[in-house]
């Protein structure tokens, strides 16, 4: 009798589940993992993205600005996951005058703020942290030796690199470029990263040289320069409608590229179940050697001079630098570094009063700082390469101005190996 029930039942599950079986080992009902792993899948989620706040980025320009494949974005969605989770996430974005906000009637309006709204308003009971490293008129090759305090001790789970207008397509941006995206993504928390290709309006821009970087580590590339360049080709809109010179985004300008990274955002994020194999960026091969992995500034607080000739610790201060060496009618100064590759940070004057230094290492002259920027743009500050080597070692490094000039030295820039990272 039992026998006959048990096929009875059994017939039963049959006709219910059809072929699929009736709690056969490997098969598939409803709520049940892939065939033969024995666990369940997680429900999907329904998420409603938050609209974009204007609405001046058409499908077209949508497009244009994202064409580039082959994109990994485990890292991403491992970061909304993280929010979506109620975890304090800690945005960020390094970059030049566009992303300090430069041109916008207020911070708010720049990009990186309406970036860092985006995260506010998708996950509104998640605290957001939000770090904004740009400086302007500074390139990578400056970002690569200051991401230090101004990104990495902040720990950062999501950033955008921005350094398109201020690079310029040659092997050394190429390099300090590609350092400075690789230090991000070698953190321990495996932060994601967004590469921006902003540009100038006539289209200069070192996009060419830094999509090589994206493409290598499979990030994702957001070009504002293609959207832009594309609609002015075409005529539907005009650069004065979205900067006021040659190069900086006014608000309207910010606001379209802040739509575009809302709405690629928001795509992210509405997809956020569907499965994203893993990428350990950690095994990708640099494509440029990694000289400035462990790049560092030195001032006056951590490096002091051997001698010192009308050079006087002070002087100017640009933003977070302002802790160097002032010259105010000629002289030299001289420091001893360590290092493979050595730089100097300084400032550019168009006031005429300025003077161009010579620059010496172990005595022999290695090239000049020109601190008279009469004609230039504006004031601002230049972080030029004078040194180079293979190895590391101790050097002597001399800085002379001509007599009656001023000069302001911000900062001693060293590349060192990883042991040695940090000491003078």
């Amino acid at each position: 009798m039992k026998k006959h029930v048990f096929l009875v039942c059994e017939l039963v599950c049959m006709l219910f589940t059809g072929l699929a079986g009736c709690g056969e080992k490997g098969s598939k009902g409803p709520g049940d993992g892939p065939v033969g792993t024995g666990s369940a899948t997680t429900p999907a989620v329904e998420r409603n993205a938050v609209p974009a706040h204007t609405s001046y980025v058409t499908d077209e320009m949508y497009e244009n600005a994202l064409k580039f494949a082959n994109v990994n974005l485990s890292r991403l969605k491992a970061v909304m996951k993280k929010a979506e989770a109620r975890k304090p996430v800690t945005v960020a974005v390094i970059g030049g005058s566009i992303t300090q906000g430069s041109s916008a009637t207020k911070p708010e309006n720049s990009y990186a703020s309406i970036m860092k709204k985006w995260w506010q308003e998708t996950f509104p009971e998640t605290t957001i942290n939000y770090v904004n490293a740009g400086i302007g008129g500074t390139d990578s090759y400056l970002g690569v030796h200051r991401m230090g305090p101004d990104l990495l001790d902040y720990n950062p789970d999501f950033v955008i690199v921005e350094f398109s207008v201020n690079d310029a397509n040659n092997s050394f941006y190429k390099t300090t470029y590609e350092n400075l995206v690789r230090r991000v993504i070698l953190q321990d928390n495996s932060p994601a990263v967004l590469l921006l290709y902003m540009t100038q309006d006539d289209g200069t821009s070192a996009q060419n040289n830094h999509v090589y970087t994206g493409f290598n580590y499979k990030l994702p590339q957001i070009s504002y320069h293609d959207m832009i360049l594309k609609e002015l080709e075409a005529e539907r809109i005009k650069w004065t409608e979205i900067s006021p010179d040659n190069i900086h985004p006014n608000d309207k300008g910010h606001a379209i590229c802040g739509e575009v990274i809302w709405k690629y955002l928001n795509s992210v994020y509405e997809a956020l179940d569907e499965p994203d194999e893993p990428l350990d960026l950690t095994a990708i091969k640099p494509l440029s050697p990694e000289v400035y992995m462990n790049g560092g500034i030195f001032d006056n607080t951590s490096i002091s001079a051997d001698k010192a000739e009308g050079f006087a610790p002070g002087g100017v201060a640009w933003g977070e630098f302002g802790k160097g060496w002032q010259a105010k009618a000629g002289g030299s100064i001289t420091f001893t570094v360590k290092a493979k590759r050595i730089g100097i940070l300084f400032y550019r004057s168009v006031s005429g009063t300025y003077g161009t230094a010579t620059v010496t290492v172990d005595g022999k002259e290695v090239g000049t700082l020109e601190g008279d920027f009469t004609g230039g743009w504006g004031n601002s500050v230049y972080a030029k390469e004078i040194f180079a080597e293979k190895d590391e070692a101790v050097h002597t490094v001399t800085v002379t101005v001509p007599e009656g000039k001023w000069f302001d030295i911000l900062g001693i820039l060293v590349s060192k190996d990883k042991e040695t990272a940090g000491e003078q």
